[in-house]
């Protein structure tokens, strides 16, 4: 109820008197009037006249259903009274402690979903690092928020401290949570940093979330992932800042998810920076597990400890680009294989820059182990170094092209199951002890090309393990100041073409090109070399002229 005395009303530029504002009193009377027959009128042209009460009711604070906000006192209760206004609600600077909010719901995981529920359009927001959530019985830590039947809800501009989670996206049905919004938020001793879906194993009860997003956060370190996407369709994990997980993943795509975006993050010291999976219950309806359609675009992580980013998904249409992963210890981009799943959409890995732990023995750049599917996967301008191997790939129809790698073993192997088909190698610059290994254990190659790529190397650089058809090695620049095993060789080659190579060797005892068993039917044409060819038991049908095999060497 507002105050006012007569005698204290400004002048109304002589159109009006206190006494025609309130005519029955006399100057000088108190007059006491609600704040509801009080008129607020906005500035700007179209404003619409309300009154003071509803202006103040437009916001709720916390604070106007008794929180404290000194950390000691438990505000679970002013909590609970403000969200049952449907309102958005502000979180003013403090600290709020908060205890266990409710009991377990049903369909959930025990003692984690008991969480304040938001309902449509409600939005938490506060001031910053400076509004913290403080959970405060750690041995029942339950999620702070949940999203179970809503639309559009958001958390803004607060902190969390312990607890499950800030927030939990469980859908009573398929669809019914659809828009939540976690940004610019602070995270820290935190299970699970955000919590998007059901973390119990996926089954025919799991429900899926639409549109969730969380961006421009920080954390601390998390006890296991910082955000978790669970059978979440339109997902995304943009601009965050993770520092110190080190018990799970940055940024998980987990069972089910779909069209995920994860871009421009940075990540300090971490266990893993992003994983997309599928649920290994794919038998009993991989349609609903299967995780794809996932972008993960311009972000860096150092101190990565194990894996950069790994793929063990439907991986269908994926795209791994301009990303920075340093430190690694196994790998940089793993692709996985998931028993179940179909594997035959686009794999685009480019334009990343992936260096491993200087300590580390056998880590690899990149490893493709898809051996399944008939869509080709593109490796495409990647810069990878301090590795044991560069590109490791388990497949058919795949394409390696640009970039550099630089390795203690061979920069690119190739270890397909049944055979070795339709590799291309195309313009990439490599330093190792053997650039193209093709070993194949045993399979045979077929329509491998490596062409225009640049090769310095220590043992051999273009390797065929087992009989190799209609493969094509051109172009290329061979340069080794110490070879131990030779330049271009190859086992048993068919319909062959080895032309206009250039083979820089120092030394007296390899050969620049050569094979075993015999070559049939193939073209050697145009090499310049510094070492002989020697062609083995080369057939009626094999061409071998214009070469240059005593050039000089080029330190």
């Amino acid at each position: 109820m507002a105050t006012v005395k007569i005698s204290q009303l400004p002048p109304a530029s002589g159109a009006l008197s206190s006494t025609d504002v309130f005519p029955a009193v006399q100057s000088g009377t108190t007059v006491k009037a609600t704040s509801g027959l009080l008129s607020y009128q906005p500035s700007g042209a179209g404003a619409v006249t309300t009154t003071i009460q509803a202006k103040l009711r437009q916001i709720v604070s916390v604070k106007d259903f008794g929180a404290v906000g000194d950390g000691v006192t438990d505000d679970t209760a002013a909590g609970t009274a403000a969200l049952a206004t449907g309102k958005s609600i502000y979180w003013p600077t403090g600290t709020y402690k908060v205890s266990p909010i409710a009991s377990p719901a049903p369909h959930s995981e025990p003692n984690r979903t008991s969480a304040w529920e938001l309902a449509d359009g409600q939005v938490m927001f506060g001031d910053g690092a400076q509004s913290k959530l403080l959970w405060g019985t750690p041995a029942t830590r339950q999620c702070f928020f949940k999203a179970a039947d809503c639309v559009d809800v958001a958390l803004r501009n607060l902190s969390f401290d312990g607890g499950y989670s800030s927030i939990i996206v469980d859908p009573d049905t398929d669809g019914s949570v659809d828009g939540v919004v976690v940004e610019n938020c602070y995270f820290k001793n935190l299970l699970i940093d955000v919590l998007g879906g059901n973390q119990l194993a996926i089954d025919s009860s799991s429900k899926y979330a639409k549109n969730i997003t969380v961006r421009g956060c920080s954390t601390a370190g998390p006890t296991v992932h910082s955000v978790l996407f669970t059978n979440c369709y339109n997902a995304q994990a943009t601009g965050n800042q993770f520092n110190n997980v080190t018990g799970g993943f940055c940024v998980n795509a987990s069972q089910g998810s779909r069209n995920v975006i994860i871009s421009n993050n940075t990540a300090d010291t971490c266990e893993y920076f992003c994983k997309v999976e599928s649920s290994d219950t794919a038998a009993v309806n991989p349609a609903k597990f299967a995780s794809h359609e996932i972008v993960i675009a311009n972000n860096t992580a150092i101190n990565v400890d194990i894996y950069g980013i790994f793929i063990n998904g439907a991986a269908d249409h994926i795209s791994v680009t301009g990303n920075v992963m340093v430190g690694f210890s196994n790998t940089g981009v793993f692709l996985d294989q998931v028993v179940g799943y179909s594997h035959t959409g686009a794999v685009v890995v480019s334009g990343n820059v992936l260096s491993a732990a200087p300590a580390s023995t056998n880590a690899i750049g990149i490893n493709d182990a898809l051996s399944t599917g008939t869509s080709p996967h593109v490796f495409a301008d990647n810069v990878i170094d301090e590795v044991l191997i560069g590109i490791k790939i388990s497949r058919k129809n795949a394409v390696i092209t640009g970039g550099s790698l630089v390795s203690d073993s061979s920069c690119i192997v190739l270890n397909v199951p049944a055979i070795i088909d339709g590799v291309v190698i195309c313009g990439v610059k490599m330093k190792g002890a053997g650039g193209v290994n093709a070993d194949g254990v045993g399979q045979p190659v077929k329509r491998l090309t490596v062409t225009g790529c640049d090769i310095d190397f220590t043992g051999v650089a273009i390797f065929t393990n087992a009989a190799t058809s209609q493969s094509i090695f051109s172009n290329n620049t061979i340069t080794s100041a110490a070879p131990t095993v030779g330049g271009i060789v190859l086992t048993s080659p068919t319909n062959c073409s080895i032309q206009n190579n250039t083979l820089n060797l120092n030394g007296t005892s390899v050969d620049a090109i050569t094979n075993s068993t015999a070559i049939n039917d193939s073209i050697v044409v145009g090499n310049i070399c510094t070492r002989p060819i020697t062609l083995v038991s080369p057939s009626a049908g094999t061409i071998n002229t214009g070469n240059i095999t005593n050039a000089a060497y080029v330190a």
